[in-house]
């Protein structure tokens, strides 16, 4: 959103030109010419108090000045007068991306202020997301983290999105790692999680000195959301993962084709695993067999459950 926000600036600035004179190319927001900073600055204020209060629409008044082409008017129907303009943001993700930029704008302590005033505010949880984006990690404080952390064991969707925050951070392991080595983690999932929230996941697992235990039970994962879990635990090239005390996939709909990711898990990582459940799943004959290829790796394991499965006679 960045770029797409330079182009539109750019494309501003292309109309709006004197005399034919090219406007500068624009490729970070920090390189916006002084003629139209300050009402960039003002727009990004005014997407922010407007997404907190969840105002889409705003007055001519409000905008005060050029919209530099990031808002489209529309006639103001109520309330206003005859011929008077409203104006909105061309889309609610660039009015939530100007937000994130106006917060990472304010004083650091200020930042911190806000993001935990707001992080479990449900209609802002992309805005923080592109915060965390936008920002660099050794600005955070240890108790933000920690707050964010907490979150992760609810079950609901907001808590896949504090994933997405440490994720979009970029350096995982460095944001956390004023917590404390060992520190547990609980990780509770929700049926509204999608694949790429189960990759997310596995990814900062991966780099957090942490112990974690995994309660993914009756989330509907099937095997797309395991081999996603499991690409996301091999997505680096070193885990600083303390211990997966318990890794729960317990009614799941996961198949043979789901068990065989486990294989995929860096072998660091499988060593870790103390209490493994695939109960109530689909495993079959077939499935065994590829979870039995899997456990010799599993060496760190103290408890295998496999109940409730249609293993059959010959598994």
């Amino acid at each position: 959103y960045t770029a797409l926000t330079c182009k539109l600036l750019m494309e501003h600035l292309s109309r709006n030109k004197e005399g034919g004179k090219q406007p500068p190319k624009i490729l970070s927001l920090k390189e916006v010419p002084a003629e139209v900073k300050k009402q960039l600055l003002n727009l990004c204020r005014l997407s922010w108090e407007g997404l907190v209060r969840q105002q889409l629409t705003f007055s001519s008044h409000a905008v005060g000045g050029d919209t530099l082409g990031l808002m489209h008017a529309v006639p103001e129907l109520y309330g206003g007068e005859d011929g008077q303009l409203s104006y909105h943001f061309i889309h609610l993700t660039l009015q939530e991306f100007l937000s994130a930029f106006h917060i990472s704008q304010l004083p650091p302590d200020t930042q911190q202020q806000v993001i935990e005033q707001h992080v479990s505010t449900g209609h802002l949880t992309m805005a923080v997301r592109f915060f965390f984006g936008l920002t660099e990690p050794s600005t955070f404080t240890s108790s933000l983290t920690s707050q964010l952390l907490h979150i992760t064991s609810q079950e609901d969707s907001q808590s896949a999105s504090v994933y997405h925050w440490l994720y979009e951070a970029g350096d995982v392991g460095k944001l956390t790692e004023g917590l404390g080595a060992g520190e547990e983690v609980r990780v509770r999932s929700s049926y509204t999680w999608s694949p790429l929230d189960y990759y997310i996941v596995g990814h900062v697992i991966s780099q957090c000195n942490f112990r974690w235990e995994l309660n993914f039970s009756g989330a509907s994962m099937g095997d797309e959301g395991m081999e996603m879990l499991c690409k996301g635990m091999k997505s680096s090239t070193e885990t600083t993962c303390k211990e997966i005390s318990k890794l729960d996939l317990v009614f799941n709909n996961i198949s043979v084709e789901g068990v065989k990711w486990l294989q995929h898990i860096p072998l660091h990582m499988l060593q870790l695993i103390k209490k493994l459940d695939v109960g109530g799943n689909e495993l079959d004959r077939n499935a065994l067999i590829a979870l039995s290829e899997a456990v010799p790796k599993l060496t760190g394991l103290q408890k295998l459950s496999l109940q409730d499965n249609p293993i059959g006679e010959g598994g």
